[in-house]
């Protein structure tokens, strides 16, 4: 089975900012990224899943614009709590240093920590693609080996490849480089799979 991890393309924020879930506009230069994309791309898959803010929901629908987009609330980014949409210097003080020592485990206030980001990744993950019981909504169900597509975030997307791959989360940073537009082909060849940056 082949799955191709995409992260959205670049957002229309301030840079430096923190905005996980916020739902934020895509660059003007959407319409040229997405043709790199395509050009980088060229497959043909049976189903594609997005997380539904619209930054991903758009590039899934330039990029497959004839199949069905389903979506999952667990391919979202972080859920940065009280940090959602302010510049990252702005939150200068004890409880980002908590968070930054201890990413994987500590929350940020009123949001997430990465592990529970990973939890709901990797059960939406197990449940739809590990055990190939995912079908494309109002579609035939996808055979074992059809190739899927995913459409997401950073931190889901390196949650995804940190399970397939059984690398530690608090090694996904370096792991796995995912600029925007970035795309990952998993391979799956009797339960084991490997992954490669396109």
């Amino acid at each position: 089975m082949t799955v191709y991890l995409i992260r959205h393309t670049a957002p229309e924020v301030p840079e430096g900012t923190c905005y996980g879930q916020t739902d934020v506009p895509l660059k003007n230069t959407f319409d040229h990224e997405v043709e790199n994309l395509r050009n980088r791309l060229r497959i043909e898959v049976a189903r594609v899943v997005s997380s539904p803010l619209s930054r991903c929901r758009s590039l899934a629908q330039r990029l497959w614009p004839l199949q069905t987009i389903e979506t999952a609330d667990a391919l979202k980014e972080l859920h940065f709590g009280d940090w959602e949409n302010r510049a990252w210097q702005d939150l200068a003080g004890p409880a980002l240093d908590r968070w930054m020592s201890d990413f994987v485990h500590e929350r940020v206030p009123n949001g997430e920590s990465y592990r529970d980001l990973y939890e709901r990744c990797s059960g939406w993950w197990d449940e739809q693609i590990g055990g190939n019981r995912g079908t494309q909504t109002g579609h035939r169900q996808a055979a074992k080996n059809d190739p899927a597509a995913i459409v997401t975030h950073a931190g889901p997307l390196r949650a995804l490849l940190c399970h397939v791959c059984k690398t530690p989360l608090e090694a996904a940073f370096g792991a796995y480089p995912v600029p925007y537009g970035a795309v990952y082909q998993l391979e799956e060849e009797t339960g084991h799979w490997t992954a490669r940056l396109l």
